[in-house]
C-alpha cells in the first residue's frame, strides 16, 4: 500500500495534469449540450447524460494510476454544471459523486475481464461488455446514490421510480451514444486507400442524406422507407465493410443529427404533442443507441468471422512454407513473417539450447522492434509449462513451449498482440497453438533428418571401421602365422632328412604362437566385454609384484629399456592375471611407440594405488585423448601398418581398471611421449592380512 501512495505523485505530471484539463472541459461542454438538448425541469435533470460516455471510455483506455486525477476532473466539473443549474449545495456534492461512481464502478468491471487496458470493441465479447456494465452496472450504481443522496438532503422526489429511472436511463443512453464513439472510432480511414476512402465517404453521405430526409419528408411511408429500408441498412453495411469503426461514426453522426432535427420540430418525435421536447430527444437518442449497439455487434461478428478466416490461411500458408525444403532457421523466419501480417506485429522463436538468442524472428514494416530489455524478460522467464499470455498495460504477449511435451520443449514462441485487438482472445490462441505444434514437427522432424543422417554417417563410420579392422585383424593374424608356417616346414624337412633341430627356429615359433595367442586373446576379451562375461577372480594382491612379473616377462631384448620404480608395497584387491594383463599392455604400448627408456612407476597416494607408465616416444594428439580407449581406435599418428596391432589393448586395459573400481588416463603431447595413469583402490595391510588367513583356513579344509 505504501509503494502505491509514494507511487502517485509520478503521475502529476504535466502531461497528466492538461490531459485532466481537457477531460474537465470537455465534461462541461458535454453537459451543457446535454442540458440544453434534454432537460427535464421536473427532474432537474437531463435526458441523456452525454458526459457519461466521455467519462467511462477515458477511465477504460488510461492506466489505473492516472484515475484519481480523472476522476477529480470529473467531480469539479460535474459539480459546475450543477451549481449552474442552482442545486442545492448538498445535492451538488452527491450527485458528483455519484457521476464520478458511475464510470469508476463500469471502468472497474471492464478492467477486470479485460486482460489489457482498453475496450477495442472488435469482438462481440466487448460489446455485450460495454453493455453489461457500461450501460447496466455503473449507471445502477450511480442512481442508487443519487437517490440515496437526495432523500437524504431532505428533498425526496415525487416519484422514486421515475427518478431512478430517469437517472439510469440519462446515463445510459449517454454512454450507449459517446462511449461507443470514443472506444471503436478510430481516424486510420483517413489513411486508407483512395478507393476505400471514396466508399467510406459515399456510406457517409448516404447515411446522412438518407436520415434528413427520414426526418424531414411529410409522408410516414417516405419516412419509413428512408429510414427502416434505406438508412439502418447502410449502416449495417458500413458496420460489415468497415467494422466497429465504421459502426460507431456511422451511427454517431446519424444519432446527432437526428437529436438536432428533433429538437427543431422535425420528424416522427417531433410530432408526439402529448410529451415534453426532452422526452422527444430520449427517445430519439434511445433509438439510435440501441442502432448503435446493434451495429457494434454486427460488426463485431462480422470481424471475427474475418478473423477466424485470415487465422485459417495464415495457419494453411505457414504449413505449406514449413514442409518446403530449406533449412529449418530460413523455413521458420519465412513462417514467422507471414504469421506477423495476421497474428500481431512481432513473433519470436527461441530454441532451448540458445534460450536469449533467437532463432527466429518477424516483425511487421514499420514497427519498432521490442527493446532488448522487453526480449530477455520474455526470454529469461524460461519455457512455460503451457500456453501463457502476459498483458502489462495496453501490451500483450503470448508464450508457447514448443514441442511434444511441455517439460522439455524444443523452443519457445512468442508473439505480440496488435495495437488494435490488445490481447488474444480464445481463436487466436488456438491459432498460435496450431502454428506451434506445425512448428514443433518441423523441430521434431529437422532433429529426427539430423539423427538419421548422424546415424548414417555413423553406419558408415561402422562399416569403414569394420573393414579396416578385417584388414588389419587379416594382416595381424597372418605376421604370425607365415614365419609360423616357414619354420615349421623347415623343421619338418631338417627332421626328415635326420638332421639335428635349431633351437633357436622353435623359440621362433613359440614366439610367433604366443603373438598369435595375444591376438586371439585380445579378441576374445572383446567379446566377452561386450556380452559381460568376462569374469574377475578378486583377492588380496601385491600390485608391486604383479608389476614386477610383467616387466619381468617383457622380451630379453627389451628389458634393459625398462626401469621399475616402487614406493614399497601396494597392496589392492583385483584377479592376478587381469591386472598383468594390463600393466603387460601398458609396457608393450609404451615399447611399440617410443625407442628409448620405458619408466613403470607405483606409489602409494592414501586410499589409492597410483601406477604409471611413462615413454618419450611419439606420443597422441592432444585433441584424440579422449577416443583413446575405444574400441578399435588409432591415433593419426600410429598407423596400422607402421606399428600393427588390433586397436583392441587400450580397450580392454580400461575395462579391466573399472571393473576393478578404478580408473585409467593418459597425459600426452604428439612427439613429446605418453605417461599412462592407473588409479586402484588400495588394500589396506591389516585386511590383506586377515584375507590371507581366511584363504589358509579354507585351504585346510
Amino acid at each position: 500500500m505504501r509503494n502505491r501512495v509514494g507511487s502517485i505523485p509520478r503521475y502529476l505530471t504535466g502531461r497528466a495534469l492538461a490531459e485532466a484539463a481537457f477531460v474537465c472541459l470537455a465534461y462541461l461542454v458535454l453537459g451543457l449540450a446535454s442540458y440544453r438538448l434534454t432537460y427535464a425541469p421536473e427532474l432537474n435533470l437531463a435526458g441523456s447524460w452525454l458526459p457519461s460516455g466521455l467519462s467511462l471510455a477515458v477511465l477504460v483506455s488510461r492506466k489505473r494510476e492516472r484515475w484519481p486525477l480523472l476522476l477529480l476532473a470529473v467531480f469539479v466539473a460535474d459539480a459546475l454544471l450543477l451549481g449552474s443549474r442552482g442545486v442545492d449545495p448538498a445535492i451538488v456534492v452527491g450527485w458528483s459523486v455519484a457521476d464520478v461512481v458511475e464510470p469508476l464502478v463500469g471502468a472497474t468491471l471492464i478492467r477486470r475481464a479485460m486482460p489489457t487496458r482498453g475496450l477495442p470493441l472488435l469482438r462481440a465479447r466487448e460489446v455485450y461488455l460495454l453493455g453489461l456494465y457500461g450501460t447496466l452496472a455503473g449507471p445502477m450504481a450511480g442512481t442508487a446514490l443519487a437517490l440515496v443522496t437526495t432523500l437524504l438532503a431532505g428533498e425526496p422526489p415525487a416519484s422514486i421510480l421515475s427518478f431512478s429511472l430517469a437517472w439510469w436511463g440519462s446515463a445510459a443512453l449517454g454512454t450507449a451514444s459517446l462511449a461507443a464513439l470514443l472506444l471503436a472510432a478510430r481516424p486510420r480511414i483517413l489513411r486508407a486507400p483512395p478507393s476505400r476512402l471514396a466508399e467510406a465517404i459515399l456510406l457517409g453521405s448516404s447515411l446522412v442524406v438518407l436520415t434528413a430526409q427520414g426526418f424531414m419528408l411529410a409522408d410516414v411511408v417516405a419516412r419509413f422507407v428512408a429510414l427502416g429500408l434505406a438508412a439502418f441498412p447502410v449502416l449495417a453495411w458500413a458496420a460489415i465493410r468497415f467494422g466497429p469503426s465504421g459502426a460507431a461514426w456511422g451511427a454517431a453522426a446519424i444519432s446527432l443529427l437526428a437529436v438536432i432535427l428533433t429538437a427543431r420540430g422535425y420528424g416522427p418525435f417531433a410530432e408526439l404533442y402529448t410529451v415534453q421536447e426532452y422526452v422527444r430527444v430520449v427517445l430519439v437518442q434511445a433509438l439510435f443507441a440501441l442502432a448503435t449497439i446493434t451495429a457494434l455487434l454486427l460488426a463485431a461478428m462480422t470481424a471475427e468471422r474475418r478473423r477466424a478466416e485470415s487465422l485459417q490461411r495464415m495457419l494453411v500458408d505457414a504449413g505449406t512454407i514449413l514442409a518446403s525444403i530449406s533449412p529449418l532457421q530460413d523455413r521458420v523466419e519465412r513462417a514467422l513473417r507471414r504469421s506477423v501480417h495476421t497474428l500481431g506485429p512481432t513473433a519470436i522463436f527461441w530454441r532451448s539450447e540458445r534460450p536469449f538468442v533467437p532463432e527466429a524472428f518477424a516483425q511487421r514494416e514499420g514497427m519498432a522492434p521490442p527493446t532488448g530489455l522487453r526480449l530477455a524478460e520474455l526470454a529469461g522467464a524460461g519455457p512455460p509449462e503451457g500456453l501463457e499470455q502476459r498483458c502489462e498495460g495496453a501490451s500483450c504477449w503470448l508464450r508457447l513451449p514448443v514441442g511434444t511435451s511441455s517439460f522439455n520443449p524444443a523452443g519457445v514462441l512468442a508473439v505480440e498482440a496488435t495495437t488494435a485487438r490488445r490481447y488474444f482472445d480464445p481463436s487466436e490462441t488456438q491459432a498460435v497453438e496450431a502454428l506451434g505444434s506445425r512448428l514443433a514437427l518441423e523441430c521434431e522432424r529437422d532433429r529426427l533428418l539430423g539423427e538419421s543422417e548422424r546415424l548414417y554417417r555413423d553406419a558408415q563410420e561402422a562399416v569403414r571401421v569394420r573393414d579396416e579392422f578385417l584388414s588389419v585383424a587379416s594382416h595381424e593374424l597372418k605376421t604370425p602365422l607365415t614365419p609360423l608356417a616357414t619354420r615349421l616346414q623347415m623343421l619338418q624337412r631338417r627332421v626328415r632328412a635326420g638332421l639335428p633341430v635349431d633351437e633357436a627356429a622353435i623359440e621362433r615359433a613359440q614366439a610367433s604362437l604366443g603373438r598369435l595367442a595375444w591376438l586371439i586373446n585380445d579378441l576374445l576379451d572383446v567379446t566377452r566385454i561386450q556380452a559381460g562375461t568376462m569374469e574377475m577372480q578378486q583377492r588380496p594382491i601385491s600390485l608391486t609384484r604383479i608389476a614386477e612379473n610383467a616387466v619381468a616377462a617383457t622380451a630379453p631384448r627389451d628389458s634393459g629399456r625398462i626401469r621399475f620404480e616402487a614406493a614399497g608395497e601396494v597392496l589392492v584387491q583385483g584377479d592376478p592375471n587381469r591386472l598383468e594383463q594390463v600393466v603387460s599392455n601398458l609396457v608393450d604400448n609404451a615399447l611399440k611407440y617410443s625407442s628409448g627408456e620405458v619408466v613403470v612407476a607405483i606409489r602409494n597416494e592414501g586410499t589409492q594405488a597410483h601406477l604409471t607408465v611413462s615413454d618419450h616416444g611419439i606420443g597422441i594428439p592432444a585433441e584424440q585423448l579422449e577416443q583413446l580407449f575405444e574400441r578399435f581406435f588409432r591415433a593419426r599418428n600410429a598407423s596400422s601398418a607402421s606399428y600393427g596391432g588390433l586397436g583392441l589393448g587400450l580397450y580392454i586395459v580400461r575395462d579391466i581398471v573399472e571393473r576393478h573400481g578404478g580408473r585409467i588416463w593418459a597425459e600426452s603431447a604428439e612427439g613429446r611421449g605418453a605417461t599412462f595413469h592407473v588409479s586402484l583402490p588400495v588394500l589396506h595391510a591389516a585386511a590383506f592380512q586377515t584375507e590371507k588367513e581366511a584363504r589358509g583356513a579354507r585351504q585346510l579344509h
